[in-house]
């Protein structure tokens, strides 16, 4: 999703599951290069339970609008609980992507997709992208990312919730194709599915589609190890 603009509030986390292989650094400097010439050099690799004090940080340096639109409060400001649940990754049920500057490692953008306790199949998402770092493309890049990862993990629809007055995140669901219904009071649910084939045929939706091509060879789970039976 586009710059100020993000998706999401928060679902229960299922227990996890069996993990699958950890995800790995993804060094998109070159790419992101052909989608946005000129933009500082950035790494997309999972968050790690062990970056929250960098995560606190980053929600920090949001603009009081930028974080407004992502949590939905005026004034918000993270507590060390909502750090601490923000920052407990499992690679399963609660997933998150970040993009990092390479040269000054601060956090350029976050996406992150938790499982449904109550329905298995469906995740909230959410993205955020850090002021200095908005109107470069970044979020259709996160979403690409929370598409493929969250699909191999057996997740076909992606919800989040969008201020009605953020007309640039309402924007980018209508050009990818969500199915907008009411949600919270002053809010739209936005659901997304998963499915790259259900994406309609606009310059947005082709982008995040290749995307996920291009980030669904790094998540796809390990195949599982032959059974001995001897």
């Amino acid at each position: 999703m586009s710059g100020n603009s993000s998706l999401g509030l928060s679902y229960s986390v299922s227990a996890a599951s069996t993990p699958i292989r950890p995800l790995q650094p993804v060094d998109v400097t070159r790419v992101l290069a052909e989608v946005a010439p000129g933009q500082r050099q950035l790494v997309l690799r999972p968050l790690q339970p062990e970056d929250r004090e960098d995560l606190a940080r980053a929600i920090d340096r949001l603009s009081e609008t930028t974080r407004y639109h992502r949590f939905h409060s005026s004034g918000f400001r993270a507590s060390r609980q909502d750090v601490d649940y923000l920052s407990s990754v499992d690679g399963n049920d609660h997933v998150a992507w970040c993009l990092i500057d390479r040269t000054t490692y601060e956090g350029a953008g976050l996406g992150r997709w938790i499982r449904d306790g109550n329905a298995s199949h469906v995740a909230e998402a959410a993205v955020t992208v850090c002021d200095d770092f908005q109107g470069q493309g970044l979020s259709k890049v996160l979403l690409g990312t929370l598409m493929a990862s969250s699909r191999c993990l057996g997740i076909d629809t992606l919800v989040g919730l969008v201020l009605n007055g953020n007309s640039r995140a309402l924007r980018l669901m209508d050009q990818l194709g969500a199915s907008m219904r009411p949600g919270d009071p002053g809010t739209a649910a936005a659901h997304l599915s998963t499915d790259p084939a259900r994406l309609p045929d606009t310059e947005t939706a082709r982008t995040v589609k290749d995307w996920i091509e291009r980030i669904g060879g790094y998540t796809d789970p390990a195949p599982a190890p032959a059974v001995n039976q001897a």
